[in-house]
């Protein structure tokens, strides 16, 4: 299987995916690695300035399909990671000040609000 920015493929049971740091933040393939981690032995390791490589072994031995099923989750975990962060980055202001009237007392909000 080969897509623009995530590259698979099987050798001895593990998965190789080449992931494109053009798309995906190191937060992101950290957050998903530990996400996979009790379904695989997780190895990343850098393949080039602009790529970063991810082993996975899984804990038992499965098919190949089951091993591109796996490719195609952990494709779409780093994803939605990836959004998170995204998301995170342009609305993590809002939240903050979300959180922060959620938990002020009454008085403080209005001056608050006139602040930001």
């Amino acid at each position: 299987m080969t897509r623009r920015g995530i590259i698979s493929q099987t050798e001895d049971g593990k998965l190789l995916l080449t992931l494109a740091k053009e798309f995906f933040l190191r937060e992101a393939v950290f957050a998903t690695a530990h996400k996979y981690s009790n379904v695989c032995k997780v190895e990343i390791f850098p393949v080039s300035e602009y790529e970063v490589g991810v082993w996975l072994s899984p804990n038992a031995p499965l098919a190949d399909m089951e091993l591109q099923r796996i490719a195609e989750e952990f494709g779409n975990e780093l994803i939605d990671q990836q959004i998170r962060l995204d998301l995170d980055k342009r609305n993590g202001r809002i939240r903050e000040l979300i959180v922060k009237h959620a938990f002020a007392p009454l008085d403080n909000i209005e001056a608050e609000v006139r602040k930001a």
